[in-house]
């Protein structure tokens, strides 16, 4: 195990104050491998679990944000749109040059900022955005977080509020706002540079209704409680749901495709923790079977 966490520091660039931290995140290092040996015993997927960017750290220090139960402001329910009942048996946003670089919710440096909530929703728009005029748009995570609603912080947010406010501003492309910081700031909107806005934003109730949205209109922002499985996810298909932990809440993140592998059907989603995590920023989660409540919090923007 010493050599292990050796290896993890060499491997991360991690560095602590003294012996004591250092000797306190060994021990954290060494229940999170127990953790991911006890998740892989109980994966029936095809996900590998093992030594993250991540292993270092508590589950309550990996609280990740997203504050998923219903908000008194609401979406409009997709029922009343027209889905197709025949699509692809493969769909990937990404080939259409309609999906944002991987993005990272944490600066080095910096408190922890649990934002998943503005990434997985400021992904959305600028993934319908882009459909929209055909070219791939870039948009700021930083002004969702300085300018919307203060329930939305860096201690966690409801992703419809952060679609409310999308649809009442609008938002400016990336490098028309001061960059990110993983915390909250004054709002310093320029009035002279153009916002991109929505209409409005839907959810779907099932995942029946997110793939056939998904197909035809584009990428689904969605809110998981398998946050930690995700924090000692390395790839593969996740299949079975967190039984174990429930304390460390849910987590935002944008769904971009679906597809198969070996008969296995997954969603392909976009995370917000930079390459170096799961599958080059993505992971595979097992679709058909609500995992994680994956169906359950699913919304996107309308342009």
């Amino acid at each position: 195990m010493v050599s292990m966490f050796c290896d993890f520091m060499r491997t991360y660039n991690k560095s602590y104050k003294d012996q004591e931290e250092e000797d306190q995140r060994f021990k954290i290092f060494v229940e999170n491998l127990e953790q991911a040996r006890q998740q892989q015993e109980m994966e029936i997927g095809s996900a590998r679990y093992g030594v993250t960017k991540f292993s270092d750290l508590s589950a309550e220090e990996f609280q990740q944000g997203s504050r998923a139960p219903s908000v008194p402001l609401q979406c409009e329910d997709i029922s009343g749109y027209n889905l197709p009942n025949h699509i692809p048996k493969f769909v990937d946003w990404r080939k259409m040059n309609c999906v944002t670089r991987v993005k990272n919710q944490q600066v080095a440096g910096r408190p922890d900022c649990n934002s998943c909530w503005a990434f997985a929703v400021v992904g959305n728009v600028e993934s319908h955005v882009s459909i929209r005029e055909k070219e791939l748009i870039t948009l700021s995570e930083q002004e969702l977080l300085d300018c919307g609603n203060k329930t939305n912080n860096c201690i966690g947010g409801y992703p419809k509020v952060a679609f409310q406010d999308v649809a009442r501003r609008g938002l400016h492309r990336e490098d028309a706002y001061p960059p990110y910081t993983a915390e909250r700031h004054k709002c310093r909107r320029n009035k002279n540079k153009p916002v991109y806005k929505i209409k409005k934003c839907v959810t779907l109730p099932n995942e029946t209704k997110m793939q056939q949205f998904v197909a035809k209109a584009g990428p689904v922002a969605i809110a998981v409680d398998i946050v930690n499985r995700l924090q000692h996810y390395k790839g593969g298909i996740i299949r079975t749901d967190n039984q174990t932990n429930k304390t460390v809440g849910y987590h935002a993140m944008l769904i971009v495709g679906y597809g198969t592998d070996e008969y296995i059907p997954y969603w392909i989603v976009k995370n917000s923790w930079g390459e170096d995590w799961g599958e080059m920023g993505y992971v595979r989660i097992y679709r058909g079977t609500n995992v994680g409540e994956i169906g359950d919090y699913a919304m996107s923007s309308m342009v």
